[in-house]
């Protein structure tokens, strides 16, 4: 009989897939840490998430085992972190794994003083490997502490010293478009023409490293950005990362040409990828990329929507504890699901061959030419073509759907559905498809209505009908954002109202006056010693970058100095490392972008104006800030409403039009001012 330990009580299902370890697990809290002050024991704190193929590994080969679990549980205090749902901790010990080995990643093992101070982090660790440094941090422990205190000394001096932010003497940002052109020439050395994305291995999509180029190439008419961007969205789409069977993409590949991937799928990237693929779309009108975001969407919509019209967080990379085993395909396999006459092509376009493109003699399906491409160039018809590959992705898909499927982490988290709920308002405005507005809506009045307070206090988690966890401050950025994007795209005063709402909040109780930027933290949490300041755009952009581009539009549509105040000295705060921060400050690039360039305003205003409006914004206009409806509702709109007559004012530089009646005009005056 298996005995459950106190991890069967969480709600996380990363905690609870060792709620059957030996290991005696507690979950971050009091009852933990008082237990190892008590007990002067020392603190182990392993930190991973659902989804992680080497957190299952060292979960198998560790804390599964009888004599492992057993040294555990005798010398030390034993901690369970889910990185999604607590992130502040997860900040903490990778700084503490970064001081001291150089490196970070999940699964990731801090080792802490009994009051939860780090003297030493790191990842993945062979069994053999683990006990060895359990033994000898026992044996330093219990003969000379002092080097351990001492240890932990410095590690809290050095992550103390990584979020001091020094506010530069002068606080005006460079706002000037000399400054913003010159960004390119360093940048553009980070990207990979050839195979796509950023010239690293392994490859991360960082999608708003990508999108920054789509701007820069909107303000510029660099083509070369634009090269850059149509380079990697096209590799990334036709290579293994993306799920050509069942749509999505998977978190990143383990070369550098997209062709195999590390099989987790999560939300944020696809939502991200929605709004990415959009938007390129938007410019080239090439509906390879259309086809991208719909069978992104139909993915997200079969396999991680939840009955409240929310997004569950990821997918595992693993079954039946091998992580490829659901996704890849012998060719004697998938030749039963290939018409005859149809083999050789389908196997060509996917690279499918008898020895496997892959291990194991497998295959991972990649087509590095689309499909026009590849009809163009074996002279077969293209709509023929798109019909063959058709019905053959929904045999396999069929038969796949009989594989034992990966497990989903089904908690939700306020600022991955806030990311969805954006990809999806982008959707809406390259489409005017409906269908994708439905989905953000939705999604976005039960987060209103169930996870935010009245004052505009958020929770992060939702799982089981139980909402958990103060919420971040990317939760608060990321859903502010989405508020924004969705009064624009409707209209609705209430989604404005909200975003200026949680706003607010996030002044009260997360901004940082000394250095102007905001804490990740709420001044409402205690928990952790140092309150971070977090910067840098990665996979997800930074909080602070999000909240200092939500200011500034708040800006515009609020008539508000303050809020503009406050995003340019943000700004300032970071400009001398955009020069040289790549994908990295690529949204704090983009800031620079739309200060520098000023957006340009489209008001609309009158009982037509959601159509109008909806011809408008297929456009790919990344300043644009859009305010309209039936009445004069919100700042910018005041004295602007006709009666009878829905109209249009376009605003740059305090300059605006006359009032314009028809989609002609509109295009007209724009072209003019852009």
């Amino acid at each position: 009989m298996t005995i459950k330990n106190r991890l069967q009580y969480a709600s996380s299902p990363y905690l609870k897939q060792h709620e059957n370890n030996p290991v005696d697990w507690y979950e971050w809290g009091d009852e933990a840490l008082n237990k190892a002050l008590n007990e002067n024991r020392p603190i182990i704190v392993s930190i991973g998430y659902a989804a992680c193929h080497w957190c299952h590994v060292m979960a198998h080969e560790s804390f599964e085992d009888d004599a492992v679990a057993e040294y555990m549980n005798s010398n030390f205090i034993c901690i369970k972190v889910d990185r999604e749902e607590r992130p502040d901790i997860d900040n903490l010990y990778m700084d503490a794994a970064h001081l001291t080995t150089g490196r970070g990643g999940w699964p990731l093992n801090a080792f802490a003083l009994p009051d939860g101070k780090p003297f030493y982090a790191a990842t993945y660790f062979p069994k053999e490997n683990w006990l060895a440094l359990m033994k000898q941090i026992v044996d330093i422990h219990k003969t000379t502490p002092d080097k351990l205190i001492d240890q932990a000394t410095e590690v809290a001096k050095g992550i103390a010293e990584t979020n001091v932010v020094k506010t530069p003497e002068d606080i005006t940002a460079n706002r000037s478009r000399g400054y913003y052109r010159s960004l390119f020439d360093n940048y553009s050395k980070g990207i990979d023409y050839t195979n796509g994305g950023f010239n690293s291995t392994p490859k991360f999509p960082l999608p708003v490293g990508i999108e920054f180029l789509l701007q820069y190439q909107f303000f510029t008419n660099n083509t070369k950005a634009l090269v850059g961007a149509e380079t990697a969205l096209t590799k990334m789409a036709s290579g293994g990362i993306y799920d050509h069977i069942g749509g999505g993409f998977c978190r990143y590949s383990t070369d550098d040409i997209w062709k195999v991937p590390h099989f987790e799928k999560m939300l944020y990237d696809n939502a991200q990828l929605i709004s990415l693929y959009s938007k390129l779309y938007q410019i080239t009108g090439n509906r390879k990329y259309l086809t991208v975001v719909e069978q992104t969407s139909e993915f997200l919509q079969t396999e991680m929507l939840s009955n409240e019209g929310l997004f569950y967080s990821s997918l595992d990379a693993d079954t039946e504890g091998v992580e490829w085993k659901f996704y890849i395909w012998k060719k004697s396999d998938l030749l039963r699901f290939i018409d005859l006459e149809h083999a050789d092509t389908i196997c060509n376009y996917y690279n499918i061959t008898d020895k496997g493109n892959w291990e194991h003699g497998s295959n991972v399906l990649h087509a590095y030419d689309g499909a026009d491409k590849f009809a163009e160039k074996n002279g077969i018809n293209k709509v023929l073509f798109r019909d063959i590959i058709g019905k053959f992705r929904e045999r396999v898909y069929t038969e796949r759907n009989k594989r034992i499927k990966p497990g989903v982490d089904d908690k939700i988290i306020t600022a991955w559905n806030a990311l969805a709920i954006k990809g999806y308002t982008d959707a809406y405005r390259a489409t005017s498809d409906s269908k994708y507005l439905d989905i953000a809506i939705k999604n976005a009045r039960f987060i209103q209505q169930n996870m935010t307070g009245s004052n505009g206090r958020l929770n992060r988690i939702y799982k089981d009908s139980k909402i958990t966890v103060n919420a971040f401050l990317d939760d608060y950025a990321f859903l502010t954002e989405a508020f924004i994007s969705l009064y624009e795209v409707t209209f609705n005063k209430e989604w404005i109202d909200n975003a200026k709402i949680i706003t607010e909040y996030c002044i009260d109780h997360f901004y940082n006056k000394e250095s102007g930027l905001f804490y990740y933290t709420s001044d409402e949490d205690n928990e952790i010693v140092v309150r971070k300041q977090d910067m840098t755009d990665n996979v997800m952009p930074a909080s602070n970058s999000v909240m200092a581009d939500n200011l500034f539009r708040l800006s515009y549509i609020y008539k508000s100095s303050s809020y503009y105040n406050m995003a340019m000295r943000m700004l300032a705060i970071v400009e001398n490392t955009l020069i040289n921060g790549g994908a990295y400050y690529a949204k704090w690039a983009m800031l620079l972008g739309n200060a520098s360039f000023t957006p340009i305003e489209i008001s609309v205003i009158g009982k037509d104006s959601n159509k109008l409006r909806n011809s408008i914004m297929q456009i790919y206009m990344p300043n644009v800030i859009f305010t309209g409806g039936t009445s004069e509702n919100v700042p910018l709109l005041k004295d602007r409403y006709v009666t009878g007559k829905t109209v249009v004012y376009i605003c740059n530089n305090n300059s605006c039009s006359k009032p314009l009646q028809s989609l002609n005009e509109v295009l007209s005056e724009l072209e003019r001012i852009t």
